[in-house]
């Protein structure tokens, strides 16, 4: 699902999925600021990456003795985070994870991605 955040400026949209931000547009001429996820070079806009940006080298960590295995740029940008708040002026996602060996998740935690309008100087 979308959200939008809109003032006097811009309209901004984002997306539940990796509370990813898909469009930033400024309204004086209507002009698109965000990158448009072309499949043929990035199929995605600005997703959150989380636990990392990057890469493990080969892949793996090692956290108290134990190696772990892990994706380029994490996990969060392709989960489904819940909208946790929406106001005029700001939209919070959150992510919310029980411990998931068998999909390589080991920990349990939250994650909140707050996105936020403010005024200008």
């Amino acid at each position: 699902m979308n959200y939008t955040l809109e003032n006097e400026n811009i309209k901004l949209t984002v997306a539940d999925h990796g509370a990813e931000i898909r469009s930033l547009i400024r309204k004086s001429d209507g002009k698109e600021l965000m990158w448009q996820a072309d499949p043929e070079y990035w199929g995605r806009t600005a997703p959150v990456l989380f636990p990392l940006v990057g890469n493990y080298y080969q892949k793996k960590s090692v956290y108290n003795g134990k190696t772990y295995e892990m994706g380029q740029h994490g996990f969060a940008r392709d989960m489904d985070f819940k909208l946790a708040r929406q106001t005029d002026d700001e939209l919070v996602f959150l992510l919310k994870i029980m411990r998931r060996p068998s999909v390589n998740i080991h920990f349990y935690f939250y994650l909140l991605s707050h996105i936020e309008f403010q005024a200008t100087m």
